[in-house]
């Protein structure tokens, strides 16, 4: 089996499983930038390749891993093509049902909604105190259609209007955050050594989700110094912190 497929797998894996992001997930591959692309296509299409899979019972054909089976019918049907060195059940099954899963894909990628007349609303889930599967999951048990950002691991994309009274949002679980804003503190902390150790230091952190996001991406490595001039803007820095319940890891001065 190829070893691009294995550790893209992993990867998808441990990330659906809310226990790391995808770039420091895949700082170990063997290729770090073909794994992000192959798993951020795999997981930006992932609706449309389930839905090609359950059309042709490749799944109850091909057995074994879940994420490896969407790998590979991704190469298939929109990537490289047929895998040409792969699990041998795994192999033969993709290329009996090739002809299916493509037209499958293409009619639920085709069939997608279209949601170029609501404007995306920005979910960061907050991994101190919950994942961006769990979040998803109470979210469609409300009936909010919500989707992984494909470029920002702990992010979700939606077009219903999920306020700041929402249940999710009062319990610190979700934050509402534009989506450029969740870049730095991945830019600073994704694809850090294991056994790295250090503090984060925010010197314009007002309202405070930069440093509050910074203080969920350090899993326990250390703090965060978020300092801000002015007073009112402080108390508002004070308020954020503790709404997403990180007062033992971010610490607010002026």
């Amino acid at each position: 089996m190829a070893s691009h497929y294995r550790d893209a797998a992993k990867c998808l894996k441990a990330v659906d499983g809310g226990r790391t992001t995808l770039k420091t997930a895949a700082y170990k591959t063997q290729n770090p930038p073909r794994t992000v692309a192959l798993v951020s296509e795999v997981r930006r299409h992932r609706k449309a390749l389930e839905t090609a899979i359950a059309a042709t019972g490749l799944r109850e054909k091909a057995g074994g891993d879940a994420q490896l089976l969407l790998v590979a019918v991704y190469d298939a049907v929109a990537g490289r093509g047929a895998p040409k060195r792969c699990g041998g059940k795994l192999l033969r099954a993709i290329r009996e049902a090739l002809p299916a899963l493509k037209s499958t894909f293409e009619a639920a990628r085709t069939e997608s909604p279209q949601r170029t007349d609501s404007k995306p609303r920005y979910l960061r889930c907050n991994l101190l105190t919950t994942t961006r599967r769990e979040a998803r999951e109470k979210l469609a048990a409300e009936g909010v259609d919500a989707e992984d950002d494909m470029h920002v691991d702990d992010l979700l994309v939606t077009t219903a209007k999920v306020h700041g009274g929402h249940a999710l949002v009062k319990a610190g679980e979700v934050i509402l955050q534009d989506k450029s804003s969740c870049f730095p503190a991945h830019a600073l902390l994704d694809g850090l050594p294991p056994d790295w150790r250090g503090d984060v230091v925010d010197a314009c952190a007002a309202p405070g989700n930069k440093s509050t996001h910074a203080a969920a991406l350090l899993r326990g490595r250390g703090k965060v110094l978020a300092v801000d001039r002015d007073a009112a803007r402080l108390k508002i820095l004070e308020e954020r912190v503790r709404e997403a319940r990180c007062e033992d890891v971010v610490q607010a001065v002026r």
